[in-house]
This record gives C-alpha cells, sequence and structure tokens, in this order.
C-alpha cells in the first residue's frame, strides 16, 4: 500500500514535489528493495465464499484480475473485470477496473453497465483518466439511452500542499441539459480548509452557488488561515432536484422539486453549526407527494443554533422545532408534531404491494439531552388506518391503535388488527431497546377466526384461496435467540390452493458434465455442492399445530396437466425449533376426505379418492414419517377379459353375462417411510356387487390379487385403457393388446369422422353421426372378426319439437347378409316428436333393419314408443323431485 501510495504521488507531483518526496521517502525508510508484484488471478462464487466470507452473495460471475507493478521502474498495469454480481438482491453489470502508469505517465478507466439497488437504477457509467504534465484528467459520463445524461470533466493539479481542482466549463451536463459555469472556477483544498471560487452553475433560470467566506482577513494566504473558523454557503435559486437525483434512477427520480434559498456550513470542519432558509416546493420522493418543505435555522448568540421544520400540502403534515448547542457536549432539544401522515404514501412507497388505503397515522415526539446520549418519549396513533395487501387480497384494518416509544423501548396495549370481518389479531407486551442492537421481546399475540388470505389465481402465482386461523402465542428472548410459543388452529373455512412452481432451468442433455469429487475428504467445502438442506438455527420454537378437519388444502403439482391433490383432515402436531437448529415433529395426521388427480402419459386423465382414515405419522424427524395411505379409483367394465380361462367352455348365453359392466376399485396403497414410500395396488369390487355373477368375478378379483405382476397388467389396463387387459380367447380375438388398440383406433376414428361432418355442414341444421365398431362374431359357424361403420343423419323440425333420424349400418370387415344381398341404404328410420318442451315426455316411432339369427336372417322391426326422461342418482329422488317440482307449480297458482 506504501509503495501504490508512494508511486501515484511521485505521477501527480511535480519535479520539485517528487525531489521533496523522494527526501521524505529516504526519511521514512523506504525499503532497500523496491516493491514488485504480478498477480493474474480468477474468482468464482465457491461456497467458501458465498457461505462464509459474503453471506448476502447470490450470485457471481467469474471475476479476473491481472496486476502488474514494478516500484523501482515506476511501473503499474492492472486489469479487473466483473461481468456480474448479486449481493443480497443488489445487481452490478459489467464492472471493468483498468490502470495503465509506465514511464511516469498514467491513464485509467472505471466503469460499469449498471447498478440496481431497490429503487436506484444508476445506467451506464464510467470514469476516465490521465495525467499530462503533471495534471490529473478525469472525465466523468453517464449514458442513458444512448444520451448523455451526466458529463463533467475535471482537471485537478498539485501545488505544493494545495489541490486546484477546476471544471471544464465547455461540457457541464447534468440531467441531459447544459449547464454554465465560469471558465474561471477553482475548488481548492488544503487540510481542513476548502475554497470555493466563481463556482456558480445556471440553467434556464435554475442556479445553485457555493462561496466559502473564510475568517483569515483578506490577503492573508491558506496557509495563514489553517485552523480558523470558515463558512460554506450554498445558495439556490429555482434549482430542480432533479438535477441531481436522476442519476441514481433517470426512468423513475428519487425526487423532485424546485428548491429556493440558501444554507451556511459553519466550522464544517470542526464543530459544525448550520444556518438555513430553504424552501422546496411540489416536493416528490419516488413519485408520493410531499407538498412544501421548509427549513428555518439562525444563531440567536454564542454556539447556540434554533431551528424549525416543516412539510404542508401533501400525504405528510409535520412540524419540527428544536435547538442545538454546537459545543463538546452537544445538547438538543427537538419538539416533532406529526400531525397528519396518510397511508396512501405507504401504497406508493410499497410498490404495489399494498391497495386502498386509507386513514392516517398521528403522533408526537419530544428528544432532549445530547447528540451521544438523547432522551426521548413520545406516542403514535393509527386513525382508521387500512389497506389491502395485494397478493393476500385481505383487507387489513388498525382502528384506533396507540404505540408508545421511549428510551426504554417500545409499548403495546391491546394493539389489534383487524381482518375484513372484524376479527381482531392483538398484540400485548413491550420490546426493550436499552440495547438497540440487540432488543428484548415480551409479546403476547392472541387472535380467534382470523382471515390472513381471500385470494384468487389473479392476485399471487404461488397460493390463493382463503385462510383462517386462531392463535394463542408468545414472543420472548432477543434479537440473537428469539424464543416463540403457540398453539395454533387451522379453521374448518380454510380452503387454500398452492401451486408447485416449475423448474427454472430445464437440463436437457447432460453429456460432458463432469462433477469432481474429494474422495479423501468428501466434507471438503470447496468441493460442496449446494444441494443441502437449510438447516434454521438462532432461535427457538416451541408449537402445537392442530387442523380442523373439514379444512381443505389443494396442491397443484403441473399447471400444464392439472395434476392436482386435494386433502382435508384433522391432526395435533407438536413443531419444536431447537437454538442449535434441530427439528422435531410428532403427531399423527388422519385423512378426512380428498383426492389425487392425475395425468397419465398426456392420453387419460383419472381420479383417485383418497381413503378416509389413511394417515401420515410423524415421530420425531419430519422426513422420518410413516405413511399409510390408500386411494381409489373407481371403473366401470366388463369382466369378460379378466375371465377369459373361466368362461371359455361356456355357451354364448352364459358368456354375455360376463359382458356387462360392472364396478371395480383400482386401490393405490402407499406405506413405509416418507423419503421411500413403498407403492402397492389391489383390486376390489363394491360390497353390493361382490355376489354378481355367483361370486365368480369376485373370486377372479381376489386370485389376481395374489399374483403381482398380472395385478400390475390388469391396473395399468385399467387406469390408461378403462378395460381389462384382454387374454387370448376371452373373446373369440387374439387377445393382448391388439385388441385394445383395435377398440381405441376406432373410438378416435369415430370422433375424427365426426369432428369432420360439423365443419362441412356448419350450421345447416342436419347433424350427421359416425361411429365404427369392431367386434367378433359368435353367431355364424365359427366367430368371425368384424367391422361396421354407422352412418346416422338427423335433422330437427317446428321449433325443435321433430326430430328425424335416417341411417344404416355398412359392413367394412365381415358380412352376416346372404350371397348376394347388400345392406339397404337407409335401413333405420325413427320420427321423434316431443311432447313437453323440455322433452321428458316423447313419442317416437321407428323403422330398423337388423340380422337376427341365422334361421331368421334379416328382418325389418317396426314401433311406436313412449319415452319418459328423468335425471336421478338414486331412485328416491325420482320421487321427490316429482313431489317438489308438483308443490311449485301449486305456489305459483
Amino acid at each position: 500500500t506504501d509503495a501504490l501510495q508512494r508511486h501515484f504521488r511521485s505521477v501527480l507531483g511535480n519535479e520539485q514535489d517528487t525531489v521533496s518526496i523522494a527526501g521524505d521517502s529516504l526519511q521514512n525508510k523506504v525499503p532497500e528493495k523496491p516493491a514488485e508484484l504480478k498477480l493474474k488471478a480468477r474468482m468464482n462464487n465457491a461456497p467458501i465464499l458465498s457461505d462464509v466470507f459474503l453471506a448476502g452473495l447470490q450470485e457471481l460471475d467469474t471475476v479476473r484480475m491481472e496486476v502488474d507493478f514494478n516500484e523501482q521502474d515506476r511501473y503499474l498495469v492492472a486489469d479487473i473485470r466483473m461481468p456480474h454480481a448479486n449481493y443480497s438482491g443488489n445487481e452490478l453489470d459489467s464492472l471493468l477496473l483498468r490502470i495503465d502508469s509506465r514511464n511516469g505517465q498514467l491513464s485509467g478507466h472505471f466503469g460499469f453497465k449498471g447498478l440496481n439497488a431497490g429503487p436506484v437504477a444508476i445506467k451506464n457509467t464510467s470514469l476516465d483518466g490521465r495525467i499530462s504534465d503533471k495534471k490529473l484528467y478525469l472525465d466523468f459520463n453517464a449514458l442513458h439511452e444512448k444520451e448523455k445524461l451526466v458529463g463533467i470533466q475535471t482537471e485537478i493539479s498539485r501545488i505544493g500542499d494545495t489541490l486546484n481542482i477546476h471544471i471544464n466549463p465547455s461540457e457541464f451536463i447534468l440531467n441531459k441539459k447544459q449547464w454554465s459555469i465560469p471558465s474561471s472556477n477553482a475548488i481548492l483544498t488544503h487540510g481542513n480548509i476548502v475554497e470555493f471560487h466563481d463556482f456558480r452553475l445556471g440553467h434556464n433560470g435554475q442556479k445553485l452557488d457555493i462561496r466559502s467566506e473564510m475568517a483569515a482577513t483578506e490577503g492573508r494566504s491558506l496557509s495563514e488561515a489553517k485552523g480558523e473558523k470558515d463558512r460554506i454557503a450554498v445558495q439556490f435559486s429555482n434549482f430542480g432536484l432533479d438535477a441531481l437525483f436522476s442519476y441514481l434512477n433517470p426512468e423513475e427520480p428519487l425526487a423532485s422539486g424546485t428548491l429556493n434559498g440558501n444554507i451556511v456550513a459553519e466550522d464544517p470542519f470542526g464543530i459544525p453549526g448550520f444556518l438555513a432558509d430553504l424552501k422546496i416546493e411540489q416536493l416528490e420522493a419516488m413519485k408520493a407527494p410531499l407538498g412544501t418543505l421548509s427549513v428555518n435555522a439562525r444563531s440567536p448568540g454564542g454556539e447556540r443554533y434554533d431551528f424549525g421544520l416543516d412539510m404542508k400540502g401533501g400525504d405528510m403534515d409535520m412540524d419540527l422545532a428544536g435547538s442545538y448547542e454546537a459545543d463538546e457536549t452537544g445538547t438538543i432539544e427537538l419538539d416533532l408534531n406529526l400531525n397528519e401522515l396518510k397511508t396512501s404514501l405507504a401504497e406508493i412507497f410499497a410498490d404495489g404491494q399494498i391497495t386502498e388505503p386509507g386513514g392516517y397515522v398521528s403522533g408526537k415526539v419530544k428528544v432532549s439531552g445530547t447528540t451521544a446520549d438523547p432522551v426521548y418519549d413520545g406516542d403514535f396513533r393509527f386513525n382508521d388506518v387500512r389497506f389491502r395487501v395485494t397478493q393476500l387480497n385481505t383487507l387489513f384494518r388498525l382502528p384506533d391503535e396507540r404505540l408508545k416509544i421511549d428510551n426504554g423501548g417500545l409499548y403495546l396495549d391491546n394493539f389489534a388488527l383487524a381482518d375484513e370481518n372484524d376479527n381482531r389479531f392483538t398484540v400485548n407486551g413491550k420490546v426493550v431497546t436499552e440495547n438497540a442492537l440487540n432488543p428484548v421481546f415480551d409479546l403476547q399475540f392472541k387472535t380467534k377466526d382470523f382471515q390472513v388470505l381471500n385470494s384468487t389465481r389473479e392476485d399471487n402465482d404461488l397460493f390463493y384461496g382463503k385462510a383462517f386461523f386462531d392463535i394463542d402465542a408468545k414472543l420472548t428472548g432477543d434479537l440473537n435467540m428469539p424464543r416463540i410459543s403457540m398453539k395454533l388452529n387451522i379453521g374448518p373455512k380454510t380452503d387454500v390452493t398452492y401451486i408447485l412452481p416449475e423448474s427454472e432451468l430445464d437440463i436437457e442433455e447432460r453429456d460432458g458434465v463432469v462433477i469432481f469429487v474429494n474422495r479423501e475428504d468428501p466434507d471438503d467445502i470447496l468441493a460442496k455442492t449446494r444441494k443441502e438442506s437449510a438447516t434454521l438455527s438462532g432461535f427457538e420454537v416451541y408449537s402445537l399445530i392442530s387442523l380442523d378437519r373439514n379444512a381443505v388444502f389443494n396442491v397443484i403439482i403441473d399447471e400444464r396437466t392439472n395434476d392436482n391433490l386435494q386433502v382435508s383432515g384433522e391432526t395435533d402436531l407438536s413443531f419444536n425449533i431447537y437454538p442449535n437448529g434441530r427439528t422435531t415433529l410428532s403427531g399423527k395426521y388422519i385423512v378426512n376426505k380428498g383426492h389425487y388427480e392425475m395425468n397419465l402419459y398426456n392420453m387419460v386423465r383419472r381420479r383417485f379418492e383418497l381413503a378416509e382414515g389413511s394417515s401420515i405419522t410423524w415421530a420425531g424427524d419430519p422426513l422420518d414419517a410413516e405413511l399409510d395411505m390408500k386411494a381409489t379409483y373407481e371403473v366401470k367394465v366388463a369382466a369378460s377379459p379378466l375371465m377369459a380361462g373361466q368362461i371359455s367352455g361356456m355357451n354364448e348365453s352364459e358368456k354375455m353375462k360376463f359382458r356387462q359392466q360392472l364396478p371395480f376399485l383400482v386401490y393405490l396403497n402407499v406405506a413405509g417411510e416418507l423419503m421411500e414410500p413403498d407403492l402397492s395396488f389391489n383390486l376390489d369390487m363394491p360390497e353390493d356387487n361382490q355376489g354378481a355373477i355367483g361370486g365368480q368375478v369376485y373370486s377372479r378379483v381376489q386370485q389376481l390379487n395374489k399374483q403381482e405382476e398380472e395385478l400390475n397388467k390388469q391396473v395399468f389396463s385399467l387406469l390408461v385403457f378403462k378395460r381389462f387387459f384382454p387374454e387370448s380367447g376371452s373373446d373369440g380375438s387374439g387377445g393382448g393388446a391388439a385388441s385394445i388398440a383395435r377398440d381405441n383406433l376406432n373410438q378416435a376414428l369415430s370422433g375424427q369422422l365426426n369432428a369432420l361432418s360439423d365443419k362441412l355442414l356448419g350450421e345447416s341444421g342436419v347433424e350427421l353421426d359416425f361411429g365404427l365398431d369392431s367386434y367378433t362374431d359368435y353367431q355364424g359357424s365359427s366367430p368371425q372378426e368384424r367391422t361396421q361403420l354407422d352412418i346416422t343423419a338427423k335433422k330437427k323440425l317446428f321449433n325443435d319439437r321433430v326430430i328425424v333420424s335416417v341411417g344404416s349400418e355398412v359392413d367394412i370387415q365381415g358380412s352376416n347378409q346372404e350371397p348376394g344381398q347388400g345392406s339397404p341404404l337407409i335401413g333405420n328410420v325413427s320420427i321423434e316428436y316431443l311432447l313437453t318442451q323440455d322433452g321428458r315426455y316423447r313419442l317416437k316411432g321407428f323403422r330398423k333393419n337388423e340380422y337376427e339369427n341365422v334361421i331368421d336372417g334379416q328382418l325389418i322391426v317396426s314401433g311406436i314408443a313412449l319415452i319418459f326422461t328423468r335425471e336421478f342418482n338414486k331412485y328416491k329422488e325420482l320421487f321427490e323431485k316429482a313431489i317438489r317440482e308438483e308443490e311449485d307449480e301449486n305456489d305459483e297458482d
């Protein structure tokens, strides 16, 4: 460090200074061997850097550094590059530092493309410097949208121990505007003495004038005036604050307003005192209207200063008055009256996180004592303060609450936060602030049926719904080790949905990825990856958590496929966190109801109903839970493919019994440990259907549950195809996948033909339906494979009260016709008349062409039918609806 200081002083000083510097260096015992340094380094975001030295470091691209320094040859070349860094959410883009100093010359460059830290968003900034003729020339520039936002060129020279700073008037740009400054401007510094000469800035009626008033008499040199009291005065005239603050964020200025008046700093490098008469009109901070700020300060005599500050005409109305003794004690007296602080001001600073603000905060604070040891006492009142938290979509209110503060701490007496239903979340106790860096807590929290969430999918991308809870909690300890004990109950009206976020990084290919492992020391911090579980430490939590059995929790596993889980149940859990980070969870969660809906291979959707009584049990470790979960999927299918071996010798009438649709239950069983669950399946039938067809099907199901391989095959077939996997001979075909593929292909082709007919016919009023059916025909001397295309045209007449249908069946594969006999063009005709407008009672006449058997052959069946339709789930509903509708008609009469 000393060597670098000597190097820069020798480059900046003139020859006479260089000789004196060299002499001083000899007196300061310069090392006999001049300093030399060669450095070439790279720095990555290794765990040791972000976890040990810079805990807030989130991202860091490779930093490259190259330095070559030789003090004897007066040679220094350095290059440092940092492409990107993110520290605690503050981002720096493309930092570059370059220094080149050789043969008594010096040039350098420092810059970055962007710096974002909260509301601060500094754009492309650079500082270039060079030394020529023993003068340092600096060129500061900031660009915004390829236009120069700020441009300042300075010239720095050294005469003896005095620095002379001069601003080039040819290019002095603030907020993209050229400002004027006298060519004779200068800032002279020597120790604690600063002088301003002709330092007047101006643009379009805006003026800024800085003057120094030395206590020394006229004609005395700077060195003679050293140590004496001086003044620096700043005069403003119609000065716009955006001229300065636009650099920090040109798109959304941090502050704006018009500044008039003056401020004087007395003895700024000693015991400072201030005189002021300033006014900022139309003051805005981050677009928040604050009104007019007035500052007055005067000195009635001696070292005493009286001052006043008030803010009027905006979202804040306040008065501050007091006095200050500019001596070694620094005695102060302050009276702050916060007349009104509108909640709308918080909405602006919250950046859209709260809406619908209302009410205001008021208060008074008195401060006495000294600057080193102030004594303060005050209180604040929340006057019908209300706001809606955007992501929760819940309106909160602070009806009439009081907050008291003094040197001892912060005090809350029945401090209440109310929800939209006027349920109160109350806080009682205090926060002791005798040690401001480590406050002590003694707080109690209570609420009953408090609504914290009332949102929809549009309000939040991660979670939404309704959430209610009861709590009885206590917070003690201090900031270094807070202690929480609580009882938490999730209310019965809770219905919350959580959306699992998609991964931000999709690794499409892993070829060529090499993972290095330290096998001698696997726990080496340099070799550790970031896939480690987080440990919560530094506080204590003792909690009892209960869930009402009617509280519903939904998890959307994949939004694209709508895979989701819904569960409700009851539990009493004990959850604790100890100071060393160890967590324990004990208790049993018992499922009341729920379902798991999933998409299988993007082809079909299936919904499993969670069985009541399923449970998850914890006995200490939150990740070491015992699972006893059961989910069911009910499907109605024919049992004939499953019973192939049993019905092969039966006659046709007996086989037809097994082709009826029966309900089957597919059970998904989850047992074992949470981290290594054991999945299994089994089949069952509802108790009312276990005796169907003499119990033969149920017996086969029981037998299948003991054959794991065959069971898994049948479960897969039921889930994907909604039918049993056919065995050879079950329907006279080859069985297996071919039979399943044939049936599903028929369904797909029928759907495509119907979709095509809808496009062709449009709004003509004619409906054309296609149905493709493949099956094995047993009515002949031997089974044969048959495929028929059923074509039906339908037209509605007379305000849709008459429906005429005509159609026919066309044989594509196989036939039951006699040789030389073709299919009629219009084989089926029906005319249907709706006796009632809702279609519940209908009269239908029909003519149907169908093949009966080998003996009877092709028959034409004609007839008339009276049709009654009614939807119901249970037989008793059929009569209850009729009685209820009759009563409604009587009431209308």
